[in-house]
């Protein structure tokens, strides 16, 4: 059985619903199934679910997760407004 079968059955075992928890963590019941049934939730998360009671060993990891895609573009535009080339944020034109 895997962890979160346990957690569904440690749920039922003290009639705790994905409803209730919902109302205690201000999300919806969809909302509260989908972080339970994830590999890693927020620390924050886990910390909440912990507090009302959840056994730690049976939620998802927690690990804030950064992400590290493209950085943001910033348009460099002429006189009219045109734009003559994307940069990185944070790129320096003069030094080229």
């Amino acid at each position: 059985m895997g962890r979160y079968d346990l957690l569904r059955t440690w749920m039922r075992e003290n009639c705790v619903t994905f409803r209730w928890t919902a109302s205690k963590l201000g999300m919806t019941d969809v909302g509260v199934a989908r972080l339970l049934q994830a590999e890693r939730i927020s620390v924050k998360r886990h910390a909440e679910f912990a507090a009302l009671g959840f056994p730690q060993e049976l939620l998802p990891r927690a690990e804030d997760y950064i992400h590290k895609g493209r950085p943001p573009m910033v348009p460099m535009l002429d006189a009219e407004g045109r734009i003559l080339q994307v940069l990185p944020e944070g790129h320096d034109s003069t030094m080229e």
